[in-house]
């Protein structure tokens, strides 16, 4: 097992390096995590206003309360110079003026002119604010219209305004309280980018080591059969795959807990598994092509790069172009992200096991070619030198 001993004691001498992609990714997960440990939910937008009550009426009067309810008014007055000083600075995202009259044209059924406003440009909030105050207005017309007086259809329209719909987030795990089910998925989405650079990393330059003259030679005199001697590097690859892998799914288990174990959580662990496979495939690849571990560096950069933007795990599959996705077909990336949208429903394509075990037997498709190339690679290789 001389070989793959050797094989072994290079990989734990380059682990320093490899181990630097792990470290990075963890730190991500856990920032990940902590910045979503609340239940999922919604929560109304409440953004900073300033409010100028020219009309001081009752109706006016009960607009300004609704508001302050609803959102954080700050008195800053009628000063111009000083409302547009505070929307640069986002002190306040919005300045409304209740124009004087408001009451009187309510009651007359007219609802243009009521208010004069300021806001930020691009500023989701403020849309939001317009909305609250034209369902205010709509509503008090309409009770206006009904016979109400203008006072008493504000007050209406205020508690109109008030009522709200329950909202949940349905989640298909049978872990959902658990806070962190929105996160696996993302865990796993990046998993595409980084299972791509710590194989190349971490598997082709101790491949093209073994593949240097002097040791091929060297080889070639010794006692060991050429098939050992495959089988033995073969192994070695073999326990670095399972070493990668079940450092990863360790973090995944430390970070989502039970999530990972849940029906979709195995589903995916699998799934990553075979992405894996074709990933180490790729690495034994470039390892019979270059054997300078500074050109496969830019080559694990380009590589990684391309097949993450390619195949949608740094933009989602449903954005990509018509052509893109017909390219990215070619490489396994593309068969993991759409797996994993599948499992996780970021996608319209429904779950079924037969789409899901297709989707993991062409990955496993990618393994069986890739490894198949090489000593055809290899026997091509020779025959030059």
């Amino acid at each position: 097992m001389q070989v793959f001993k050797l094989y072994n004691k290079i990989f734990i001498n380059r682990l320093p390096s490899t181990l630097i992609y792990f470290a990075v990714f963890a730190a991500i997960a856990f920032i990940m995590t902590a910045g979503s440990s609340q239940p999922g939910g919604f929560e109304k937008t409440r953004i900073t206003i300033n409010v100028i009550d020219n009309d001081n009426t009752a109706s006016s009067g009960i607009l300004v309360n609704m508001l302050k309810e609803d959102h954080n008014v700050k008195n800053i007055g009628n000063d111009e110079e000083k409302i547009y000083d505070e929307l640069f600075y986002q002190v306040i995202s919005y300045s409304l003026t209740i124009n004087e009259g408001f009451e009187e044209a309510l009651a007359e059924g007219r609802t243009d002119g009521l208010f004069d406003g300021m806001k930020m440009p691009s500023s989701y909030g403020s849309v939001y604010f317009e909305n609250d105050l034209n369902k205010f207005v709509s509503s008090a017309s309409a009770y206006i219209a009904g016979g109400s007086s203008a006072q008493a259809a504000c007050e209406k329209a205020a508690e109109v305004c008030k009522i709200s719909t329950g909202t949940s987030i349905e989640s298909f795990s049978a872990n959902s309280g658990s806070g962190n089910d929105s996160d696996l998925d993302v865990f796993m989405q990046y998993l595409g980018y980084i299972f791509v650079c710590m194989m190349v990393a971490g598997i082709s330059p101790i491949i093209a080591r073994f593949n240097s003259h002097d040791i091929k030679n060297r080889m070639n005199c010794s006692a060991m059969s050429l098939r050992s001697y495959t089988l033995q590097l073969i192994l070695g690859v073999c326990v670095s795959v399972a070493l990668v892998w079940t450092a990863y799914m360790a973090l995944a288990a430390a970070v989502y807990k039970k999530e990972l174990f849940s029906t979709r959580g195995l589903y995916s662990m699998l799934n990553s598994f075979a992405y894996l496979t074709a990933n180490a495939g790729i690495a034994a690849v470039i390892a019979q092509l270059v054997s300078k571990e500074s050109i496969i560096n830019n080559i694990n950069t380009s590589l990684s790069l391309g097949m993450s933007f390619l195949c949608g795990v740094f933009v989602p599959q449903y954005l990509l172009g018509e052509g893109v996705l017909k390219a990215a077909r070619y490489l396994p990336a593309y068969w993991y992200i759409k797996n994993n949208n599948m499992i996780f429903a970021l996608s319209d394509e429904a779950f079924t096991a037969r789409k899901y075990l297709l989707y993991v037997g062409i990955q496993l498709l990618f393994t069986a070619a890739f490894l198949l190339a090489v000593p055809f690679i290899a026997r091509s290789r020779a025959k030059e030198k």
